[in-house]
């Protein structure tokens, strides 16, 4: 079941695991390079929290030294996008509580995409 729900209403645990229940599975792709750390951080808590054992966050993070924003720097005002490298990333998780030995991370096959 696929849901739409506004992200940072998602912040509280108990309110997600309320509204949905343990979660199996939550996937997010094209979202978190567009929050800053700070709120990220708490979403990524929350969204962690509401997991059902066993269960998998899976969201996406564009490279900073892998990704090229040039062409779209000349059609668009591109400056809402948060660059962060691999190991700010894992930073990121670090703040938000999840411990790195529950991370895995991949690739695309471009080598510019990371999914955790």
């Amino acid at each position: 079941m696929f849901l739409r729900e506004n992200a940072f209403r998602l912040v509280k645990p108990e309110r997600n695991l309320q509204r949905f229940g343990e979660l199996s599975t939550i996937y997010s792709v094209g979202l978190f390079d567009y929050i800053d750390t700070d709120k990220l951080a708490r979403l990524l808590s929350a969204l962690y929290e509401s997991l059902a054992p066993g269960g998998a966050l899976i969201g996406s993070f564009k490279d900073k030294y892998r990704y090229d924003t040039f062409d779209y720097h000349w059609l668009v005002k591109w400056d809402f996008f948060h660059q962060r490298s691999e190991p700010e990333c894992f930073s990121l998780f670090d703040e938000a509580g999840i411990p790195t030995t529950n991370l895995t991370m991949v690739r695309d096959d471009s080598g510019v995409i990371l999914f955790f």
